[in-house]
């Protein structure tokens, strides 16, 4: 017989007033309801950059892709090029805020860097790496790294990994978009003369591909979507660097390397919006301009390469009040979870695709919201059968 574990004694707590059931009613219905990331702004307007802020305390030599982290106040994310490191640099104003490996992600040609809804959990924030580089077209297929915002210089945990091909096969791309409601994958290609693929990521597809042991022939294929035509003077003027959605969902900006474009969308659903003559804003002089993102006050980011690394920002005019309207997830992303763990590289992403005929609408803040009120009807009631006694 196996022996038993010996017993743990508690020693006896001092009394302590009870807090009051209301006071707990009122603080869990507040902490479910409320909404786990800053609430964003849009802008009528941006304005000229003031100068380039120029950080030496940072390890980012070749910053290539920026995010606004929306856990940390203040804070920014981005990476280097190829020939990097595996990792993301947390980094303000100040200089760096931490370091986070990425393990067991491939370094071939990292280009950009997108914040967005966890595909396994809608009210998590993600950072989502896109390996799509590929100067010379050659690459069968990409890679976009899933990872949740990391706490200060803690390894990144990776949600999932995408691999994606192109039907027309390899392309060159810099920018990545993942909607910031929808969790959409947007690409758009990078040309010379200026003339894009815009790529559509087959979400559903992704998602039913997850654990399962594949070839590059296995590889989901993207939807081109459309062509995106943009003018400029000379080569630098229209070749894409990056791109970005406002945080809630009303713009898309995209950046070259002499020029920064601007279109206005729903905020669920963006269209063609590749088909409308773009906003121009004033575009921060640098040596390299590569990477873009938006502020949640609605104000305009952007790093170039280079050391030390040049931190512009357009300023907001005009701030607009956020649109809160409640977005379906993209087809294949519903935040059940189906999308966990860290596939490897020779893996694409599997889960028992949702039955898509069903029309639900549902989203993480009506989530919340039905969780809060279960959770006041359920601390109501036992408040009330305390009463009784």
């Amino acid at each position: 017989m196996a022996s038993q574990p010996p017993r743990r004694l508690l020693a006896p707590q001092p009394h302590r007033e009870r807090t009051p059931l209301v006071l707990i009613v009122g603080v869990l219905v507040t902490a479910i309801a409320a909404p786990q990331t800053a609430v964003a702004q849009s802008c009528e307007g941006w304005s000229a950059s003031a100068g380039a802020v120029l950080l030496d305390d940072v390890r980012t030599d070749e910053s290539s892709g920026l995010a606004v982290s929306r856990t940390r106040p203040g804070v920014f994310y981005t990476h280097d090029d190829s020939g990097g490191d595996r990792r993301v640099e947390a980094f303000n104003l100040d200089g760096e805020q931490g370091v986070s490996e990425v393990p067991d992600a491939t370094f071939i040609d990292w280009e950009d860097l997108a914040p967005g809804p966890c595909p396994d959990d809608l009210d998590r924030p993600c950072l989502f790496i896109g390996d799509i580089g590929d100067n010379l077209a050659l690459r069968p297929y990409i890679s976009i790294f899933v990872v949740r915002e990391p706490a200060r210089n803690a390894p990144a945990e990776r949600v999932a990994t995408f691999l994606l091909r192109y039907p027309e096969g390899g392309q060159d791309a810099e920018t990545l978009l993942v909607h910031p409601k929808t969790g959409q994958i947007t690409l758009v290609t990078k040309a010379e003369d200026g003339v894009c693929g815009v790529y559509d990521a087959p979400m559903t597809e992704l998602r039913d591909m997850f654990g399962v042991e594949i070839t590059a022939e296995d590889v989901p294929v993207m939807e081109r979507r459309g062509t995106l035509i943009i003018d400029g003077e000379n080569n630098g003027e229209r070749m894409t660097t990056s791109g970005a959605y406002a945080a809630d969902g009303t713009a898309i900006a995209i950046r070259t390397y002499g020029q920064v474009l601007l279109w206005r969308v729903p905020p669920c659903a963006p269209g063609d919006w590749w088909t409308s003559a773009p906003e121009r804003l004033p575009a921060p002089a640098e040596d390299q301009g590569e990477a873009i993102a938006f502020g949640l006050d609605g104000s305009i980011w952007t790093t170039s390469e280079g050391d030390p690394m040049a931190v512009n920002q357009l300023a907001c005019l005009g701030p607009i009040a956020a649109d809160d309207t409640e977005c379906a997830p993209a087809a294949g992303v519903d935040g059940t979870g189906e999308f966990g763990g860290d596939g490897a590289e020779d893996s694409a992403l599997d889960g028992d695709p949702k039955d898509d005929a069903s029309g639900c609408a549902c989203t993480a803040a009506g989530s919340r919201r039905s969780a809060a009120l279960a959770a006041l009807g359920l601390l109501s009631f036992a408040l009330l059968q305390r009463r009784r006694k």
